[in-house]
């Protein structure tokens, strides 16, 4: 991230001193808070032709239209769109560069865990009479006082649009200049969009990974139409199935056990509402951002969105973590698929001491009446592993069985014909020694796509 950090009232000041830049700003929920900081730089009339906040909801809906949320991605285009037709019809005339801010929020003092976010996002010009360029995040806001979260959104507002205008460069300084002056315990941006002529050179993907790498988000979706997805809106009202895996490459046999997990979580599945299966790999093992690998990250998505799946990339070292992440995004049944030979590391004690409450509060916060374990077999030359042939530690023999048998943990199904036992890491070792066995292994879209650009190794 930067080291030279400017402060938040800098950076409005530089705006306003700035006289190519003229535009509006609209905001919906936590009061002006963005707006503000430009009137208090002082020179505000170079920058701002309008301010508005419409609050009342019968106003809002006559301004903007009717959203099936107020706080959504639906409502903040609505939002731009209005206001950015506005400006650019009521000065058509002007040569500076234009732009519409705007951001719909919901801010509430809380106890427990916090529900406050706020979508935002930036229209706007990099040169006079040029294209058209926009900017969306949608923030957690953490804070737990209103005030606090108010003075968040302002902060994170002005960074948007001093990156918007400056930074356009690269995905990193955007990233990395997204947090000035914030915390990660006071937002998590779990979602951005880039669009436009001028950020064509721009990748979402490499702008995801930046944000996970620097904990700005624990979690985020990479679709196969090469979007980010906001992960509560993506999911929720969902019954979700996540397998985790290196993926590097994707192979046969996890597409197989992903089917037979699919046809598995369906009978968990009660409620009768869309599955959402995901497959899902941790970059919790590198903590310093400057170390990981984002070119392997890259492939991997790249990878398993042609094989026509979407991919979840966290930081979470933990299945605990990734299930209590899943059930803020839905209600609905959540099956964790894994390999019998994990059971062994998931029973183990000492993964859980640094969490307060040790292994008992996190198989609570992983097992709830609507959460499981889907167990595929592993297998080797003289043995085949289950979740009912697998025997833990004598002290925990009681609490696993106790999952067992209310069908917390169950074995998946009809593996018989899929080799479980075969590993990415085998399939890049044909890829190194020139063997050109490997492609019987990986999906055939995929194999094309890593001959293509020479993905994890091959030449």
């Amino acid at each position: 991230m930067a080291n030279d950090i400017i402060s938040t009232a800098r950076k409005a000041h530089i705006i306003n001193e700035d006289d190519r830049i003229y535009g509006t700003f609209a905001e919906i929920g936590a009061g002006q808070e963005v707006a503000r900081y430009f009137f208090q730089a002082g020179h505000a009339s170079r920058t701002i032709a309008k301010t508005m906040s419409a609050y009342d909801m019968t106003f809002s809906d006559e301004i903007y239209g009717k959203a099936l949320r107020y706080v959504s991605r639906e409502r903040l285009n609505n939002m731009l769109d209005h206001e950015y037709k506005l400006l650019s019809e009521r000065l058509s005339t002007d040569s500076r560069c234009f732009f519409t801010y705007a951001n719909t929020v919901a801010t509430d003092s809380h106890q427990e865990e916090s529900t406050s976010h706020a979508w935002m996002g930036l229209r706007f010009q990099l040169s006079a009479n040029g294209p058209v360029n926009e900017i969306l995040i949608h923030v957690n806001l953490l804070d737990r006082m209103r005030l606090q979260q108010q003075e968040a959104v302002g902060i994170l507002g002005v960074n948007l649009i001093y990156a918007a205008v400056y930074l356009t460069d690269s995905e990193d300084l955007i990233i990395s200049s997204l947090m000035d002056n914030l915390y990660n315990d006071r937002v998590q941006i779990d979602f951005i969009h880039f669009s436009g002529e001028d950020l064509k050179h721009l990748s979402l993907q490499k702008a995801g990974l930046q944000m996970l790498a620097f904990k700005m988000s624990h979690s985020l979706i990479f679709s196969p139409n090469g979007e980010i997805k906001q992960s509560t809106d993506h999911l929720y009202g969902k019954s979700v199935v996540i397998l985790r895996g290196t993926f590097a490459p994707i192979t046969k046999t996890n597409l197989s056990i992903l089917e037979k997990a699919e046809k598995a979580a369906q009978d968990f599945n009660q409620s009768g509402q869309p599955q959402c299966s995901i497959l899902e790999f941790t970059i919790a093992d590198l903590e310093d951002p400057d170390d990981q690998p984002f070119d392997d990250y890259l492939s991997r998505i790249e990878t398993i969105n042609a094989s026509g799946h979407s991919v979840m990339v966290t930081n979470f070292p933990l299945f605990f973590q990734i299930k209590s992440y899943l059930r803020k995004c839905t209600k609905e049944s959540i099956s964790i698929v894994i390999g019998a030979s994990l059971l062994e590391k998931i029973l183990d004690e000492s993964y859980y001491e640094p969490n307060k409450g040790g292994i008992l509060n996190a198989f609570g916060k992983l097992f709830d009446h609507r959460s499981r374990f889907l167990v595929f077999p592993y297998k080797t030359a003289d043995t085949c592993t289950t979740a009912k042939t697998f025997h833990p530690n004598k002290q925990l023999a009681s609490l696993y069985n106790y999952l067992l048998e209310n069908q917390r943990i169950v074995d998946i199904l009809g593996c018989e014909d899929i080799d479980t036992s075969l590993l990415s890491s085998q399939v890049r070792d044909l890829m190194k020694n020139k063997d050109p066995n490997w492609k019987k292994y990986v999906p055939e879209a995929v194999c094309q796509l890593i001959e293509n650009k020479k993905l994890f190794g091959y030449k």
